[in-house]
C-alpha cells in the first residue's frame, strides 16, 4: 500500500506519531532513492524506549510492514494487478516493454490513494494535519536509536519536506499523475511515455480507477 491507503487502513486513529510511523517506510523509500543509498528499517531489531513518541513511531512502522505483507499476498492484490495489466493490454502502448507486473503493482497502490481522495479529500487533509503535529526532532531521534544510519538529520528533514510540499494532491491531476507513473516506468528500464502513450494512459487511469472504486477497500485484522 501507499501513504494514504496505509493511513486509511488504520482509521480511526489519532496518534500523530503512530501515523508518522505508518507512512515512514514509504517516505524512507523516497529518501533512499534521492540519497543514493538504502536506509533500512528492521522492526524486529527495534530497541525499547521510554519515549512514548519514539515508541509510537516504531509501532506505526511495524504496522506498515505487517499490513503490507498481508496486502501483497491477498486476493485483492492479485485481482487488481491482473485487471490493470488487462486494461493496459487493450492499448497499443510503446512504453511497457519490461516489468509490467512491477509497474502494475506500483500503479495499483497509487490508484488506491487517488480513489480514496476522490471519494473524500478530507482523509488526505486529516493525514497531513496529523503529520504536521510531529516534531521533526523525534523522527531524527527515532532513526538515531533504531538504525545504523549516519544521516538521521537528513531523513528527518526529508520527512518535513514531504509534509510541507503535499505532493499527494498531485495524484488528482491527470497530467501530473501520468508524469509520476511515467517516471516510475522509466525507472524500470522502459522508454518514456510518448504523446500517444500519455493519451492512452489517461484512459487507463479512468478505467482502472472505476474498477477499483467498485471494490471494497481491503482490511487486514491486526489484533
Amino acid at each position: 500500500m501507499n501513504f494514504i491507503s496505509h493511513y486509511y487502513h488504520e482509521l480511526p486513529v489519532a496518534d500523530d506519531y503512530f501515523i508518522a510511523g505508518v507512512v515512514l517506510p514509504d517516505i524512507l523509500s523516497n529518501f533512499s532513492k534521492r540519497h543514493g543509498s538504502k536506509v533500512r528499517l528492521n522492526p524486529a531489531s527495534f530497541v525499547a524506549t521510554d519515549d512514548p513518541a519514539i515508541q509510537a513511531i516504531g509501532e506505526g512502522v511495524r504496522q506498515h510492514y505487517y499490513v503490507d505483507a498481508f496486502f501483497h499476498d491477498s486476493e485483492y492484490f492479485d485481482a487488481m494487478t491482473d485487471m490493470i495489466e488487462a486494461v493496459i493490454h487493450d492499448y497499443p502502448f510503446e512504453c511497457f516493454q519490461r516489468r509490467l507486473f512491477a509497474f502494475s503493482h506500483v500503479f495499483l497502490e497509487l490508484l488506491m490513494d487517488r480513489v480514496i481522495m476522490q471519494r473524500d479529500i478530507t482523509i488526505c487533509d486529516n493525514m497531513y494535519r496529523h503529520l504536521e503535529g510531529v516534531d521533526e526532532r523525534k523522527i531524527e531521534h527515532f532513526f538515531s536509536a533504531q538504525t545504523a544510519t549516519e544521516v538521521p538529520e537528513s531523513i528527518a528533514s526529508h520527512f518535513s519536506v514531504f509534509v510541507q510540499r503535499r505532493f499527494l494532491y498531485h495524484y488528482l491531476d491527470d497530467a501530473r499523475f501520468t508524469g509520476i507513473l511515467d517516471a516510475i516506468n522509466t525507472s524500470f528500464g522502459n522508454p518514456a511515455f510518448s504523446k500517444q502513450d500519455k493519451m492512452h494512459f489517461v484512459q487507463v487511469i479512468a478505467r482502472c480507477s472505476y474498477e477499483i472504486s467498485k471494490e471494497k477497500f481491503p482490511n487486514f485484522r491486526t489484533d
